[in-house]
């Protein structure tokens, strides 16, 4: 009985999680072109400079493309939750996430600064790596 509430109150706080992050950020979406415009500051080119980090074979997703994925592999909850718990605070641009396997990064802009989290997979789910 524990395990079932247990399952459901998790559950529920899961899309709870992700029913508030899709509504946050479908508002303040923006497309791939803008992605792929060279004044956009998150290019990949950019962000090799810019942090000193090799991106070659990761693949990038926009936030909200996170937030469609999160439907097939559940497993980007907790990824998106994390994103999410930094935006509160403010982002600026919507973030923009390069995957690789179980290694990631999330590029994302506050107070006009680009900021850089580096975000591992674990057997719990996407962590913040230290």
């Amino acid at each position: 009985m524990r395990k079932r509430i247990r399952l459901v109150s998790l559950t529920g706080t899961l899309l709870t999680i992700l029913f508030i992050t899709v509504f946050g950020f479908r508002a303040a979406h923006h497309s791939m072109a803008a992605f792929q415009n060279e004044a956009h500051p998150y290019r990949v080119d950019v962000v090799e400079e810019m942090f000193q980090v090799e991106l070659q074979g990761f693949r990038s997703y926009t936030f909200s493309e996170l937030i469609d994925r999160s439907v097939e592999e559940p497993e980007l909850l907790s990824l998106l939750a994390s994103v999410s718990s930094i935006c509160v605070k403010g982002c600026e641009e919507e973030p923009i996430v390069f995957m690789k396997l179980n290694k990631g990064y999330v590029v994302y802009e506050q107070d006009g600064e680009a900021k850089l989290l580096q975000v591992h997979l674990s057997n719990d789910g996407w962590k913040e790596q230290k």
